[in-house]
């Protein structure tokens, strides 16, 4: 039977919460020696490495929402592109002003 996401998580909550109960029956003297041992096998860095990823999230979280505002600018210069401004005719892709429709000066 295929174990779903969920009770792998679930079987990791347990095994931690085992695992810190058990820490809390040892004596002081056992529970420093046991803290060791999991900090030289862990690693200091533990804490470093969390904090990466806390701020891997983050940096996700923001990626989404600054595409988006990105995808809101980019809308909003194109359709302020579109619209006809006074003063200008648009043919095709050339803006001609209406300054440029007059007669011409000799020079």
């Amino acid at each position: 039977m295929v174990a779903g996401v969920s009770s792998w998580i679930a079987l990791a909550v347990a095994l931690v919460c085992g695992v810190l109960l058990l820490r809390l029956l040892l004596r002081p003297a056992r529970r420093a020696r046991f803290d060791r041992f999991w900090v030289d096998r862990v690693g200091r860095g533990s804490l470093h490495r969390a904090r990466h990823l806390g701020h891997a999230l983050r940096r996700l979280w923001r990626r989404r929402a600054d595409r988006r505002e990105a995808a809101r600018a980019a809308e909003d210069v194109i359709n302020r592109a579109r619209r006809a401004r006074p003063g200008v005719d648009k043919d095709g892709n050339v803006y001609t002003p209406h300054s440029f429709k007059g007669p011409r000066k000799p020079h």
